[in-house]
């Protein structure tokens, strides 16, 4: 049986938990009610941003996870 997953490099190099971290900066950052309203934008779209590559590798992860079940399952037969 060939292997169709194919990596991708940048999924690879994606540091999950890092970018956990840098979300919860920069929750801290936007409930400091000195930051500026403009400097809030950037950071929430940055957060934004990180939130939605992490869901990504996070759909990643179950796929690649439930291929490797099917893969089990069908070396079981």
């Amino acid at each position: 049986m060939t292997d169709t997953h194919q990596t991708d490099p940048l999924a690879e190099s994606f540091d999950y938990e890092g970018s956990i971290h840098r979300i919860e900066e920069i929750a801290a950052l936007l409930e400091d009610h000195d930051t500026k309203l403009e400097d809030a934008l950037k950071l929430y779209e940055e957060g934004v941003s990180i939130a939605r590559s992490c869901m990504q590798r996070l759909r990643d992860a179950e796929l690649r996870i439930a291929e490797l079940r099917l893969e089990d399952t069908d070396s079981s037969d």
